[in-house]
C-alpha cells in the first residue's frame, strides 16, 4: 500500500511544486489542499480532514506571506502564520503524525554580518517575520515530531515572486531602482520539493532528525544583483540601477542579511546545492511556454 502525504497549502509555489513531484511518485498518495480546499485556520474541518485521511505524514506550505501587507492585516498573519499551525502541531501530536512546516529567512533580523544557522536568535523586523517566528514556536511546544525548513527567496513560474514582478515591470519601465544592500540565497521551489521529498523519505525511513533546519539555493547575491541576472538571462531590455535601503520608500523593514547557513540539511540529506543561473533558465522557460499558450 502507497504511503499517504497531506500537502497543505498546495497552491502556492512551494506547495504545487511539491504536489507535481510527488504525484510522479508510484510509492506515494499524495493529499493535495489549496487553500480554497481547506483553510488551515478553519480548525475543526483540518482535525476532521487530517483524522478522515490517515496519513503518515503532514507538510504545511500554507502561510500568510505579503510581507507589506501583514504591517496592516495583522491579524489575520497571526491567524494563518501562528495560530494554525499551533492547531495543526495540537493536531498531529494527538494523532502521532510527522509534521513538516515550511518557514523563512525573516525570522531572523538580518544583523549579523555571518550566515545565520539554525540556533542562531530569532530577531525578526517585521509582523510577517514575527508571526513566523511565532509559528514556529508553537510547533516545537505542541508536536515532537517535527521539522522547521527555512528557506528564502522563493521563485516559480507559479504564484508571486521576485522573478515575475522584475520582468513585469520590466515591461512596464525602462528604468528600475533595486536594493543593493540586502542579501539574500534565491532558491527554486522546485529544489524545495526535492529536499522536502528527501525528507519525507528519511521520515519514512525512520532515519530522520527531528528539528529545524535551512535549505536555500547555491548562490549569495544581492536583490540588485539578482535583477540584473533575470534580465541578463531573459534579455529583457529595463536598465535597473542600485539604491540602498534607507533611500527606498518602503512600509516595512527587512533584513540586511538574509543569507541562511544551510550546512546542517547538506549533511542530513548529502545535498549538492543548485546553480542560481540553472534554476533561473529553468523557470524562465517555464513562463516563456505558459506565454506562448495564451
Amino acid at each position: 500500500m502507497a504511503n499517504k502525504i497531506i500537502i497543505l497549502g498546495a497552491g502556492g509555489q512551494v506547495g504545487s511544486a511539491l504536489t507535481a513531484l510527488l504525484r510522479q511518485q508510484n510509492s506515494i498518495e499524495c493529499v493535495a489542499q489549496t487553500r480554497d480546499q481547506l483553510d488551515i485556520s478553519n480548525i475543526d474541518l483540518l482535525r476532521q480532514f487530517i483524522q478522515e485521511q490517515q496519513a503518515q505524514i503532514i507538510v504545511n506550505c500554507a502561510a500568510y506571506t505579503n510581507v507589506a501587507r501583514a504591517e496592516t492585516d495583522r491579524e489575520n498573519a497571526e491567524k494563518i502564520n501562528h495560530f494554525a499551525v499551533m492547531e495543526l502541531a495540537k493536531i498531529c501530536e494527538d494523532l502521532a503524525l510527522p509534521l513538516i512546516h515550511i518557514s523563512t529567512d525573516y525570522v531572523f533580523s538580518g544583523k549579523q554580518s555571518s550566515p545565520y544557522c539554525e540556533t542562531d536568535l530569532t530577531q525578526p523586523l517585521n509582523f510577517y517575520g514575527v508571526s513566523k517566528a511565532r509559528g514556529e514556536e508553537a510547533l516545537r511546544q505542541h508536536c515532537k515530531k517535527h521539522i522547521i525548513l527555512r528557506t528564502s527567496a522563493v521563485f516559480s513560474a507559479e504564484g508571486s515572486n521576485f522573478v515575475k514582478t522584475m520582468l513585469t515591470l520590466a515591461e512596464q519601465k525602462p528604468r528600475l531602482t533595486v536594493i543593493y544592500d540586502q542579501f539574500t540565497r534565491p532558491s527554486s521551489a522546485s529544489n524545495i520539493a526535492s529536499v522536502l521529498f528527501n525528507l519525507i523519505k528519511t521520515i519514512l525511513a525512520g532515519e530522520v532528525i527531528w528539528g529545524t533546519y535551512h535549505y536555500a539555493g547555491e548562490t549569495i547575491l544581492s536583490w540588485y544583483n539578482f535583477a540584473k541576472l533575470i534580465f541578463e538571462l531573459s534579455g529583457a531590455q529595463a536598465i535597473v540601477q542600485p539604491v540602498c535601503s534607507a533611500n527606498y520608500p518602503s512600509p516595512v523593514q527587512r533584513p540586511l542579511n538574509a543569507v541562511l547557513d544551510c550546512e546542517k540539511i547538506n549533511r542530513l540529506l548529502q545535498l549538492k546545492l543548485a546553480s542560481l543561473t540553472s534554476c533561473l533558465n529553468n523557470v524562465l522557460s517555464e513562463l516563456n511556454a505558459k506565454t506562448e499558450k495564451i
